[in-house]
């Protein structure tokens, strides 16, 4: 986590400002890391993906994305998420976010001894 403090730290003003105020509009401040004390699990985790939109990286993974959020926030990242160009591979239990934001989704269930998968759009 320090060389991540670091690396957006080192970011110019504007990248690290809209990074930033994504990671407030998700509900946590960024305040930590202009302390440079280490972020919280939930503030790290908003920052990795601020900084990956912001940056516009092709490919977001995401596991559980939701976690840590309360309804306003969540709504931001659904918005941010649905605007965002690259490709998604989201791994998470809530449903109503998944429709929002993915196009296409593998649901997995166990039946017994097997595992049956489920291609839905």
């Amino acid at each position: 986590m320090e060389e991540l403090t670091k690396e957006i730290l080192s970011l110019d003003k504007e990248k690290r400002g809209k990074i930033f105020t994504l990671v407030s509009c998700l509900g946590s401040s960024p305040k930590s890391l202009a302390d440079k004390s280490p972020p919280s699990p939930g503030v790290w985790q908003k920052l990795m993906i601020a900084r990956a939109i912001v940056e516009e990286v092709p490919l977001l993974i995401l596991d559980e994305p939701t976690n840590h959020m309360d309804l306003p926030s969540l709504e931001i990242l659904e918005e941010a998420l649905i605007r965002y160009e690259g490709i998604i591979i989201c791994i998470s239990h809530d449903k109503d976010f998944m429709e929002k934001v993915c196009t296409l989704s593998l649901h997995l269930e166990k039946k017994e001894q097997e595992t049956i998968a489920t291609l839905m759009n």
